[in-house]
């Protein structure tokens, strides 16, 4: 017999089911709240998206391109994702099929999700797991372009899930594939399938094997595991899987999947290992690159990112030259700096690397006279030097100063500052740049870029040009005429009177004296007295006037500060770079123009549209601003071509170099105070080349008579030899396009260039500047006229043959007297002997006599001797208050 449960307890059941249901329902309502409210949140953030015509549309980060003159690659330009796009037509359809194979079978006939895998997913998210391998191509695509892939929920998901949804009404398969491809990361800083191509395979994706393809999609799902650099065992098998995944669905035959798989792994280059994109980045130019950067920010500031903005630069820089200059600089600073390290590390001499700095420390306190090496002397004299003459010194101002310890306390700091002179590298700088448009060939900043080292010389350097600052303050008496090429200047002692109870009496380098000199020789041997006078003649006012016009310095301030008012800014002590050294000589090759120093011609945002055109603002600019007339130009480039037909830059090796350019070339020296500091500037028609090479602080020297015509010069001239030859050779491919027009009957001269342009696949400025004829042409409104070089003046009939010469002068500067020295009565002293020596050293070299002007006269005098005697004598300079003249202001630079 069954026993009934009593009537209250079926009752209490009927309660507590009643409260679960109540229960249930509320809860079933409030998950239905909550999915909607989650539901509601997620629509209501991108329902606007949604009306917004861009949807769809998006601006991927791109790298910049930077090209050179002929349209070739210098570098790319990206911070944190190197990516180029590549459109779907230009991608192989194996490389499809394996996104497929791998990603998404069932890509082209789902609508943005597919149910199976999102519900598995959702399943997994609500039983507090990890939702994985779920989303669909469109829904990784909305994920990384609208939701934050970072958070692993529902939430998450649904937003991701709205957006494929929209994406795949808004866009085609194939445009969701494209996209899909240029977006993602490959891994390696590869952003976008093409740059990930390039960077396993040197490649484009359009030239992709199917292995490639299916390499470069099996990195998406986890590089860091797939990575055939990082773990190549473990993406060979999966590549292995998905290819024979590709052969069971039909995309590819067995035989083929396997041929591609082989030859993959054989040719492979596994070298590179855990490298990325950015290490891989090639820049054929990194200085050059650095200061188009540098231009770019400063025109587009705050409109564009050159990181992420895929703009196209096009720049001024000839990659051929670029690689010319960097092979001839890398070579000698390599050399200079093995020759420095061997010098420093043993037995040197004290006066190079062991007194000067201690002295200078001296000096610079106590107003002590500076040493310094004029010339290639014994060690022992230095010693004896120091011996008798500045140890005592010091001794005295211990003495007197109380400063005991100031020899040792000297001493000390000498070894710091050599120790520190030890840890200096040698740098250098090159810059090459067209005369007439400004144009930037080529730029070498420094011994070699990288993190610790990107301050770029030629740019950014504030180095002392020494006697290649001449010719700036040169052009400024020619230009007031104040002296010719003939004019005679006196290289003999000079008494400068200054606050010391003895007068100053400055040396000249190697210190002996010419005696009367034209103004031509005196800047072909870069002789020093002459040039103070030249500087003394011509005034501050207008000296600095010209030199800031020469190297733009156009801000009053900046004019006082690089200019001081003392006579040592005679011999270069002003601080510039080479980038402004090249287009002050620039001035002097182009008929007194100032040009604008240039790298970008113009720039293009990703679409193509010109967005900054600099070559257009030159144009549109007008007639290039006259700092100096064409006639003064004219004489101080005649003066220079004496530097290289026999003075610094006149060297056999020079010579030899440059023998098979044809054109005329000009240019000057430097170099600063105990060689410091190398320089050569120097010009053909067609490129003005500055290059610097020394210390990138001070304390070092390069060497006893290490000067810029013998470190530099011969780079000088065979940089310009080669790159005249590729000149040359561009110029004859273009000719026979251009004699074909001709004969064609083809005459106007833009169209000639426009399909030479065409045909030869090169930039119109590139082909314009290629087609120009140029020399050093002589302007007009100049008088060639017969000069006795020894007196300046009109040759008498007693001046030898050998001492005429014909000489260009502004008119009003032509000489009206005659020669006084070489008069009647010049012969009558002199005897005539045989075997007397007729050569004469100089410190550039040597130069012979005539031989009936060789023997000594009457008096015993040579024939220099005597014409020293008749013309030249000691000068006695007071100088005004304006100029206060110290020791030092001249004493420290004497130099080439």
């Amino acid at each position: 017999m069954t026993k009934r449960m009593p009537r209250n307890n079926v009752s209490a059941m009927k309660v507590d089911r009643n409260r679960v249901l109540q229960i249930i329902f509320c809860i079933t309502v409030a998950c239905v709240i909550s999915i909607g409210i989650i539901l509601g949140i997620a629509i209501a953030g991108v329902v606007n998206n949604m009306n917004d015509p861009e949807f769809g549309t998006i601006q991927m980060p791109v790298s910049s391109k930077v090209y050179d003159i002929k349209g070739r690659l210098i570098t790319e330009l990206f911070s944190t994702e190197k990516r180029e796009i590549v459109s779907i037509h230009d991608m192989p359809p194996f490389l499809i099929q394996a996104l497929l194979t791998r990603e998404d079978r069932e890509f082209y006939s789902h609508n943005g999700f597919n149910f199976l895998r999102t519900l598995r997913a959702a399943a997994i998210s609500l039983t507090g797991g990890h939702v994985q391998g779920a989303s669909t191509i469109t829904q990784q695509l909305a994920g990384l372009l609208y939701a934050d892939r970072s958070e692993k929920t529902i939430f998450r998901k649904i937003v991701e899930l709205w957006y494929a949804f929209q994406l795949e009404k808004k866009l085609t398969k194939d445009e969701i594939l494209e996209l899909y491809l240029n977006q993602m990361y490959f891994g390696h800083g590869c952003y976008g399938v093409e740059s990930a191509s390039k960077f396993h395979f040197g490649h484009s994706v359009r030239d992709l094997t199917s292995a490639e393809a299916v390499m470069l999609v099996i990195q998406l799902a986890n590089w860091n595991e797939y990575s055939p650099r990082l773990k190549p065992v473990r993406a060979r098998n999966m590549q292995q899987t998905i290819l024979m995944d590709m052969v069971s669905l039909g995309y590819i035959e067995k035989e083929a999947a396997i041929e591609s798989f082989n030859e993959f792994w054989r040719t492979f280059d596994l070298t590179l290992q855990g490298t990325g994109a950015f290490l891989q980045r090639e820049d054929k130019a990194p200085y050059f690159t650095a200061y188009v950067q540098q231009v770019i920010d400063e025109q587009l500031y705050g409109r564009y990112n050159v990181y992420e903005d895929g703009l196209e630069i096009y720049t001024t820089l000839n990659v051929d030259y670029q690689a010319v200059a960097d092979r001839l600089m890398k070579g000698e600073l390599e050399r200079v700096n093995k020759e420095y390290k061997q010098e420093t590390a043993g037995k040197t001499a004290p006066s190079d690397n062991l007194l000067l700095p201690m002295v200078d420390l001296l000096s610079l306190n106590f107003n002590m006279p500076h040493m310094h090496v004029t010339k290639r002397r014994h060690m022992m004299d230095t010693i004896e030097e120091y011996a008798d003459i500045l140890n005592p010194t010091i001794d005295i101002v211990s003495s007197v100063f109380g400063f005991s310890e100031a020899r040792n306390a000297t001493k000390s700091l000498y070894r710091w500052d050599l120790e520190r002179s030890k840890r200096s590298e040698i740098q250098g700088a090159l810059v090459c740049i067209d005369p007439y448009t400004g144009y930037i060939y080529a730029m070498v900043g420094g011994r070699e870029f990288n993190s610790e080292n990107q301050v770029n010389y030629a740019a950014q350097g504030y180095l002392q040009p020494g006697s290649s600052f001449k010719p700036l303050y040169y052009s400024a008496a020619i230009e007031d005429r104040r002296i010719s090429p003939a004019t005679i200047l006196k290289d003999t002692e000079v008494y400068f009177d200054t606050n010391s109870i003895e007068p100053y009496i400055p040396k000249n380098y190697g210190g002996e004296f010419r005696g009367d000199v034209p103004a031509r020789d005196a800047i072909a041997y870069s002789l020093n007295i002459p040039s103070i006078n030249v500087l003394q003649m011509t005034g501050y006012d207008s000296a600095i006037s010209m030199a800031s016009r020469l190297l733009d310095v156009q801000d009053p301030a900046e004019i006082q500060r690089v200019f001081p008012r003392v006579l040592s800014i005679a011999l270069g002590v002003v601080n510039t770079s080479p980038l402004k050294m090249a287009r002050a000589y620039s001035a002097f090759s182009n008929g007194g123009y100032g040009v604008t120093p240039m790298g970008i011609i113009s720039v293009r945002d990703r679409n193509g549209k010109i967005i900054l055109d600099l070559e257009k603002q030159r144009q549109n600019a007008g007639p290039l601003p006259s700092i100096m007339a064409p006639q003064t130009s004219f004489l101080i480039r005649s003066m220079l071509t004496s530097v290289t037909e026999y003075g610094t830059l006149a060297s056999a090796t020079v010579k030899n170099i440059m023998r098979e350019v044809k054109l005329p070339y000009a240019g000057k020296t430097g170099t600063t105070q105990n060689w410091r500091d190398s320089w050569v500037n120097a010009f053909t028609p067609y490129y003005t080349t500055s290059i610097w090479c020394g210390f990138d602080r001070g304390g070092g020297t390069l060497g006893i008579s290490r000067t810029g015509a013998q470190l530099l010069a011969p780079i000088w001239a065979s940089f310009n030899a080669d790159i005249h030859k590729m000149l040359d050779e561009e110029k004859q491919e273009q000719n026979r396009i251009l004699n074909t027009l001709v004969a064609n009957g083809i005459t106007d001269r833009s169209t000639i260039l426009t399909r030479i342009a065409e045909e030869r696949n090169l930039p119109i400025a590139w082909v314009t500047h290629v087609q120009e004829t140029r020399n050093f042409n002589n302007p007009g409104g100049i008088e060639e006229v017969e000069v006795c070089k020894i007196s300046g003046l009109l040759p008498s009939s007693y001046c030898p043959a050998e001492h005429r010469k014909m000489e260009y002068f502004y008119p009003e500067m032509v000489p009206t007297k005659t020669c006084t020295i070489h008069q009647e009565d010049f012969h009558k002293d002199w005897t005539h002997r045989e075997n007397i020596s007729t050569t004469a050293e100089t410190e550039t070299g040597s130069y012979t006599l005539p031989s009936d002007l060789t023997n000594p006269n009457e008096l015993g005098e040579t024939y220099e001797e005597y014409l020293r005697r008749k013309g030249s004598g000691v000068q006695r300079v007071t100088p005004d208050a304006t100029t206060k003249p110290r020791e030092d202001d001249i004493n420290r630079f004497l130099i080439d």
